[in-house]
């Protein structure tokens, strides 16, 4: 755009549409070869378990324990009932290094 004018503005904006257009076209490709797979680690092997509440899980409060496999984990209800202390229950997933039991 120099060549055709010397407009600061008019060279800018001609430098941020064609940024955006090349955004555009090249995110399919760079997508494509982007990797999604999930690795797995040795916590999920604690899914489908049976573990014991060590203390009491709420949700609202953000409190709870399970010793599930002879580890403490801190844990969140699936469902956001308040359970009790000594119960058993099931891990249903995990969030980062929470426990989601029912």
């Amino acid at each position: 755009t120099s060549f055709f004018t010397d407009d600061v503005i008019v060279q800018s904006a001609v430098f941020v549409l064609v940024s955006l257009i090349a955004l555009a076209a090249t995110r399919p490709l760079v997508k494509k070869y982007q990797t999604k797979e999930v690795i797995p680690t040795n916590s999920d092997r604690n899914i489908g378990k049976e573990a014991i509440v060590t203390a009491e899980i709420n949700n609202d409060e953000g409190t709870g324990l399970v010793k599930v496999g002879g580890e403490v984990w801190s844990a969140r209800s699936a469902d956001n009932k308040v359970i009790a202390l000594g119960q058993t229950v099931i891990v249903k997933a995990i969030e980062g290094v929470k426990l989601i039991v029912t």
